[in-house]
C-alpha cells in the first residue's frame, strides 16, 4: 500500500475507535503524522474552505495537527488543537481522547514536561484501555523521564559563583 493510501486508511480508522484497539489507533496516529504532501495539501484546501459538517472540520483539524506534530511544528499543532470547538467530543465522540493525547504530546515536545505529565496522568485515569497500551506507556515515559533524571542545580555560596562546599562533589558526580 502506498504511503498516501496508508494515511487515508488510518484517517478513516481513527474515526471508528470502537472498532479498533487503542494500540492500533496510536499506530494510525503515526501513519497520519507522516502523510504525504499531496494528502496534506488536499486536507488544507478542504479545511480552508470549511467544507462538510462541523464534525468533518474537527477531524481534519486533528489530522492536520498530527501532520504538524510529525513535521516538528508544535506551535501549529497546538493552534489547530485550540481551534477545535469545546463541543468537538459531542460532535464526534471518538475525538474524546485523541485531541487530549495530542495536547500532551505537544506540551512534551515544547518542553512543558510537568504540564505534559499531568495530561498523561489524566488520560491514564480516564482511558485505562488506552493507558494499558505499550505505545501510550512509551509516549508517557519519554515525557516523564526527563523530569525524573534532571539533577537539581547546585546551590551557590552566597559570596561566589562556586557551588557550596558540600555541593561541589554532587555537582561533579551528577550526570
Amino acid at each position: 500500500m502506498a504511503p498516501s493510501d496508508e494515511a487515508l486508511v488510518a484517517m478513516a480508522r481513527l474515526r471508528h475507535v470502537v472498532l479498533y484497539h487503542p494500540a492500533e489507533l496510536l499506530d494510525d496516529h503515526h501513519r497520519v503524522s507522516t502523510m504525504t504532501n499531496i494528502t496534506r495539501h488536499l486536507l488544507l484546501d478542504l479545511q480552508n474552505r470549511s467544507l462538510g459538517p462541523p464534525s468533518d472540520v474537527a477531524w481534519r483539524a486533528l489530522w492536520l495537527a498530527l501532520s504538524d506534530l510529525g513535521r516538528g511544528d508544535v506551535a501549529s499543532a497546538e493552534c489547530r488543537l485550540a481551534s477545535l470547538p469545546a463541543s468537538a467530543a459531542s460532535l464526534a465522540p471518538p475525538l474524546a481522547w485523541q485531541p487530549a493525547l495530542l495536547r500532551a504530546r505537544c506540551a512534551c515536545q515544547a518542553g512543558r514536561l510537568e504540564e505534559s505529565s499531568q495530561m498523561f496522568a489524566f488520560l491514564a485515569e480516564d482511558y485505562p484501555l488506552l493507558a494499558g497500551t505499550s505505545a501510550f506507556r512509551r509516549l508517557e515515559a519519554s515525557c516523564r523521564a526527563p523530569l525524573a533524571w534532571l539533577a537539581p542545580p547546585p546551590r551557590l555560596d552566597e559570596n561566589s559563583d562556586m557551588p557550596a562546599a558540600g555541593e561541589r562533589t554532587r555537582a561533579v558526580l551528577s550526570p
